[in-house]
């Protein structure tokens, strides 16, 4: 029984003193509430008995205080069977009465209760809410140790929703106060928390150090549940580090203590996980067995995201064991509950199986359709997934750098030289880190190029040569789009990381600026030609000589133009016009689109910058062309500013000084319209 549990039954006896019916009455509901809560999880049934029995005496001598506590009985109750409409009711309904009655810290455990349903239904932005409710009240009450365990519950919650960065400081944040208290329990969750963070980060080595630092503090006495927990989440780790003997160890240990305790959810975890990997070896029977126990656990605790993912599991196994009406029945469920839920992964992946059924069953146009669905949401996702992968490591950094320097300042004189030694580690780890990301996006991106490259002439070769159906040629075409795209995106990556490393050096050369810009120009007569827009070039008559790097003035020049054509409307104009004034050329280049918002204008120039306007008919973009820009143009010695344009657009002006600077102002100026 815990402490908060016995002072229940104490406060009670001190509310109404020794003798009388309605002391007779509270002590009798203090025992049902102990008694509930010792057998609750065991036997919910009679748990439930319990606690209707109690509200009925509550109500009969009208004691709203011991209603409210009823209610927040059967609402747990309720949850752990699965009906959570009736906890959600319930708990809503106690934590309106605890207000009433001025019972903070009970009104406080009800909005959290509220928080954790609203989450195992997937309304994260009501979760949220509640958690906030329930902070604010514990803050009032100075309840540190409530505090804490909210941290873990909010910093869950934000991993859940991808805002990695903003769950790992919530996390440090209750493990700090879990350690100031010297509670135990709070530091348990606190770190296997952190170990969940590493882990949605795919920093697998990094988020068993946590696992283990938690299931030593455990240590079998303290949370069996989370023990349970933490040892199905160090076999999944071992499994993605490719250690499976390991992972079948560990998920093996976590399922034996889960039955023990008939955690379910613990149950359907480790089942989950059993069931994938099974299905990876080849093994159908026992992942079908795995995943169909884990289905009916899920659908019992309603958990519409786990039913999705079982769904596709055996919609897949189906497929392999060439069972194609379950296969069919399996995966049309995965995917419509994927499209509500708006989870682009699954329904990439739940395309790709149906692709496969339909060319299993020889009907190759719906095998093609669906495939073209993966591809398009997988390009989604791929996106996605690198500039969230960037911007978790920019955070964490952020977020690793402020947390160190907190603790300089924090620490004594004594300290300071050792917290000095500490920091210099930590930074030179995150600039390994760092160096390491770079590394990574210049071995992928000249991996890329050349398949990319392969795949793009093989197409134009099939689109030049290839007789096929209107269909196909469509689709082709499109993959042609899609394949030069990428080898864009892999160009910028490549320039980014040349760049950022000082391999690029300057080779001055002296040249007409004018005849580059028409050689430029005629280059995006494609790009124009597909979105029927026109592009007007305005120079000086005579040449314009400058001395400057040749390659980088073209790539100066071609992301402005390419970003001036893929942030305006089709049909528009661009204009580019050139200008000699006071010994320099100024090159300005305007558009008829949106322009770029006051709010996004600190970050315009910022690696990975991704401003508020999207590209107008869904060209792709890195958010490093503009950085690119500004990079190579200091080092050339030139500037670039941006206004907006009179009729509306955005108004980029570059300035780079003339070769010798004696050429005078030009007046006369050549027109010419692509």
């Amino acid at each position: 029984m815990s402490k908060e549990h016995r002072n229940i039954g104490a406060n009670a006896e001190a509310q109404t003193g020794d003798s009388g019916p309605e002391s007779d009455a509270r002590r009798t509901l203090a025992l049902y509430y102990e008694l509930n809560e010792s057998i609750r999880r065991n036997n919910p049934h009679r748990a439930l008995e319990l606690a209707r029995r109690s509200l009925d005496i509550a109500t009969r001598n009208s004691d709203r205080l011991w209603m409210a506590r009823s209610m927040m009985q059967i609402g747990h109750c309720c949850d752990i069977l699965g009906t959570v409409e009736a906890a959600l009711r319930n708990f809503t309904e106690a934590e309106k009465m605890f207000r009433d009655c001025g019972s903070q810290r009970d009104q406080a455990g009800a909005a959290q209760s509220i928080g954790i349903v609203h989450k195992k239904r997937g309304n994260y932005d009501a979760a949220l809410e509640w958690y906030a409710r329930s902070l604010e009240v514990r803050r009032a009450l100075n309840d540190k140790r409530g505090i804490s365990k909210l941290d873990v519950s909010i910093g869950n919650l934000l991993r859940q929703t991808g805002r990695v960065d903003e769950a790992l400081e919530r996390f440090l944040a209750g493990l700090k106060i879990s350690e100031d208290l010297k509670d135990v329990y709070g530091q348990i969750l606190a770190l296997h928390s952190i170990g969940n963070v590493y882990f949605t980060l795919e920093e697998y080595q990094q988020a068993l150090e946590y696992y283990e630092r938690s299931l030593e503090l455990n240590n079998g006495q303290t949370d069996r549940q989370t023990e349970a927990t933490t040892l199905c989440n160090i076999g999944y780790a071992y499994f993605e580090l490719g250690d499976g003997e390991s992972a079948l160890h560990f998920l093996a240990r976590g399922l034996d203590l889960a039955r023990v305790l008939s955690d379910h959810r613990c149950i359907l975890s480790i089942l989950s996980v059993q069931a994938e990997i099974d299905a990876q070896r080849g093994r159908t029977e026992e992942a079908r067995v795995a995943a169909e126990e884990s289905l009916r656990l899920a659908r019992i605790h309603a958990d519409e995201m786990t039913i999705a993912q079982l769904e596709h599991l055996l919609g897949d196994i189906a497929l392999q064991e060439s069972r194609m009406e379950d296969a069919h029945a399996h995966l049309s469920t995965s995917i419509g509950m994927a499209e509500r839920l708006r989870h682009a992964e699954l329904r990439s992946r739940a395309h790709l199986s149906f692709s496969r059924y339909h060319e299993r069953l020889g009907d190759m146009g719906q095998a093609l359709t669906h495939h073209k669905r993966y591809a398009a949401l997988r390009e989604g996702v791929r996106d996605q997934s690198l500039r969230v992968a960037t911007q978790r490591l920019q955070s964490r950094y952020d977020l690793e750098h402020e947390r160190k320097e907190k603790e300089i300042y924090r620490l004594r004189n004594v300290e300071l030289n050792r917290a000095l030694h500490e920091l210099n580690y930590a930074n030179e780890k995150l600039q390994k880190v760092d160096r390491e990301r770079n590394n990574l996006i210049d071995v992928v991106a000249h991996d890329m190029k050349n398949p990319l490259s392969n795949i793009l002439l093989q197409v134009r070769q099939m689109l030049r040569f290839g007789e096929a159906s209107q269909e196909l040629i469509e689709f082709t075409r499109d993959v042609e789009f899609t394949v030069r795209q990428m080898l864009d995106f892999v160009d910028e990556l490549l320039t980014a990381s040349r760049l950022e490393s000082d391999g690029v050096p300057i080779n001055e050369e002296t040249f007409d600026i004018t005849i580059l810009l028409r050689q430029l120009v005629t280059g995006f007569s494609d790009k124009l030609e597909n979105k029927r827009m026109r592009l007007n070039l305005n120079m000086p008559e005579d040449e314009c000589v400058v001395s400057t790097d040749r390659r980088g003035l073209i790539q100066v020049v071609d992301n402005l133009i390419s970003n001036a054509i893929k942030y305006s409307p089709p049909g528009s104009l661009v204009r580019v016009r050139l200008n000699r004034m006071s010994g320099r050329f100024m090159l300005s280049v305007e558009d008829e689109g949106p322009g770029v918002r006051p709010a996004d204008r600190d970050r315009l120039y910022r690696k990975f910058g991704r401003l508020s306007s999207r590209p107008t008919a869904g060209e792709s973009s890195t958010g490093v062309g503009l950085w690119i820009v500004k990079l190579l143009l200091d080092r050339m010695g030139g500037t670039i500013k941006y206004r907006d344009a009179e009729g509306g657009g955005a108004l980029f002006t570059v300035s780079l000084p003339l070769h010798g600077a004696l050429h005078e102002d030009g007046a006369g100026q050549i027109s010419q319209e692509h």
